[in-house]
């Protein structure tokens, strides 16, 4: 029986995936098939067919395997990156979720604040609709012939009413331009972030807000200086200096000289670090005789 020649076997072409190493495995490979094909004892065209056939099925179980590990180890890299595209997210989370809380209480200061805020602006609109009712009163009085008296100590302010808690605004002199305060308990009183504010016919004239530091001893008195006063001590902790307030002669003559024949309304009124009234004082600053013609004027 003639021997065929040898079926030639053509070296598997490979993916551009594979590495070095493989491709060497499979050279190998390659190379065993063929001096196996050459055996002379194997003459038979059907045994050799067989064989080959084996042969390259192996080859291609080969490769499979190489492709199969390839896209595991592409798998495995997707699952890491997926992993950190997790842990990034969790960690965006984490954050979000404490910008939220700082939003939270950020609100809830801001709420407070506004609470805060409505309160003060509605004490204001009270105590202005109280004084305005007031200066009404005090208008509606000026028909009085007891008005039209003259009296002997001309703008004198003299106290109406008050309220008696535990401080009291006892006096408010417009010659020397001052108001004194009184600690009315037998202990030490904080005076630190309350407010004084002043109102002459209606219109704001004074406002001073005590340092958080301030305090008031047992049955003493607090000062308070108008900055145009040429009276005014600075003896710390019962002398302080305002240094915003509009008692100056010029503007008190605005606002009295206009009429002169009507009794003017003063209304002090001191208030706590949440704008709550702790005391409030009225006085009447009497005005010059209407029928004498003075230049001048003395409290």
């Amino acid at each position: 029986m003639s021997q065929s020649a040898p079926t030639e076997i053509l070296e598997p072409k490979m993916e551009s995936s594979l590495n070095n190493d493989e491709l060497e495995y499979l050279r190998d490979k390659v190379e065993a098939l063929s001096e196996i094909i050459k055996i002379k004892d194997l003459d038979c065209d059907e045994a050799r067919s067989t064989v080959i056939k084996y042969l390259e099925a192996n080859v291609n179980l080969e490769k499979e395997l190489i492709q199969i590990k390839f896209e595991y180890n592409q798998l495995i890299d997707e699952l890491n990156q997926k992993e950190q595209l997790i842990e990034r997210l969790e960690t965006q989370i984490t954050q979000k979720d404490l910008e939220i809380q700082d939003l939270k209480s950020e609100n809830q200061v801001k709420k407070t604040k506004i609470g805060c805020d409505l309160k003060h602006s509605f004490s204001k609109k009270s105590l202005s609709k109280k004084i305005k009712n007031l200066w009404n009163d005090n208008l509606i009085e000026k028909e009085s012939p007891i008005f039209l008296k003259k009296e002997t100590n001309d703008f004198k302010a003299q106290k109406e009413n008050e309220f008696f808690t535990e401080l009291d605004i006892v006096e408010h002199n417009f010659e020397k331009k001052y108001v004194r305060i009184l600690n009315l308990t037998n202990r030490v009183l904080s005076l630190g972030g309350f407010q004084f504010i002043s109102y002459l016919n209606g219109y704001e004239i004074t406002r001073y807000k005590f340092h958080k530091s301030v305090s008031l001893k047992p049955s003493s008195y607090l000062t308070l200086w108008s900055k145009y006063s040429d009276f005014k001590k600075h003896y710390p902790p019962s002398d302080f200096v305002m240094d915003q307030d509009q008692m100056n002669n010029e503007n008190l003559d605005e606002l009295t000289l206009k009429m002169p024949s009507v009794n003017h309304l003063i209304v002090d009124v001191l208030l706590d670090q949440n704008y709550n009234e702790v005391a409030m004082s009225e006085f009447i600053l009497k005005p010059k005789d209407i029928f004498e013609e003075q230049d001048e004027y003395s409290v």
